[in-house]
């Protein structure tokens, strides 16, 4: 029979790693922010988390010749969103009569590997369907891309910025009164976030949504634009569309009649602790065996100019 300090040395070197690809392969978006997630501030904490923002131009700058003074005057033109960290749970718990059932240490190894697997998924539907809220609902949770996305006449403030201090820190929002979007739409959308060279680098939406894009090809007899709808695939397997060289994907927590345009260049997992267990215990008043899979971090994003999404009814 394992000891508990063996069970935790194994559920730590082993486990703990494979319930992570667990998580960061059960949904597109949660796998590509977390595989790229910032643990910088693990080292330093903070109350919060601070996401500097750029909104004003540096006025002390110019051309000049022989003789000019210089500006040297402080410009403010830099603040600072703000966000809250959040902290996700899965209790892993063992009873008594399994932990006797499955008597000896490969055994059991293998009883608490499935548990942890079944964990993982459970924690990481939690954590992508946050994902995909506006915060509002639940105040524990992420604050998510509904809210990233909003132009601020739904959720205002967002990081601690109000649109009515600094009108730049708004999304985009579109509303279709009809039941499906055109490419009019599309080609709106994707222009009304991009500023220069800063464009989307990922459109998430639903398998619906998906299927009505491909639609709006299917009579197409040009081979260009029949090319949007070839499935490739994504780092990670993911299958996508394209639009104007932008990945299309369906991710099953979005939701329905969302179309949410992203620049992930902007939009971060800030990671206080990556997913880690505590030791394994047996409560004095209960015949179980328990460890709980932890993590703290947030959502943040730095440029919220960049973000919107369109909706229909």
């Amino acid at each position: 029979m394992l000891t508990y300090s063996e069970l935790d040395a194994t559920t730590r070197k082993r486990f703990i790693p494979a319930l992570r690809d667990n998580i960061f392969g059960s949904n597109v978006l949660l796998y590509r922010l977390l595989k790229d997630a910032d643990m910088g501030n693990a080292k330093d904490g903070g109350t919060k988390v601070i996401e500097p923002i750029e909104y004003a131009k540096n006025s002390n700058v110019g051309s000049y010749t022989k003789g000019d003074t210089l500006s040297t005057g402080y410009v403010s033109n830099i603040t600072a969103a703000e966000f809250e960290w959040k902290r996700y749970y899965g209790s892993v718990t063992i009873d008594g009569v399994e932990e006797l059932q499955n008597r000896g240490a490969a055994r059991v190894i293998d009883f608490v590997a499935a548990e942890i697997k079944n964990t993982s998924k459970s924690l990481a539907d939690d954590m992508a369907t946050d994902m995909f809220s506006d915060g509002t609902s639940d105040a524990k949770g992420l604050v998510g891309i509904k809210a990233t996305c909003d132009d601020g006449s739904n959720i205002d403030p967002y990081g601690g910025i109000s649109i009515s201090d600094f009108s730049g820190w708004a999304g985009t929002l579109t509303h279709e009164a009809d039941t499906a979007f055109e490419l009019a739409d599309w080609r709106a959308m994707y222009w009304d976030v991009t500023v220069g060279n800063e464009k989307p680098t990922i459109i998430v939406t639903t398998a619906d949504e998906m299927d009505a894009y491909e639609n709006i090809f299917m009579s197409s007899p040009s081979y260009i634009l029949s090319q949007a709808v070839q499935l490739k695939t994504l780092d990670g397997g993911w299958q996508y569309f394209s639009f104007k060289g932008v990945p299309i994907v369906e991710d099953s927590h979005c939701t329905a009649n969302y179309v949410h345009f992203l620049n992930e260049d902007y939009l971060h997992f800030r990671v206080l602790r990556n997913f880690t267990n505590t030791k394994w215990v047996r409560p004095y008043d209960k015949d179980e065996l328990i460890s709980q899979i932890l993590w703290t971090g947030a959502l943040t994003c730095s440029n919220r100019r960049l973000f919107g999404m369109m909706y229909h009814d």
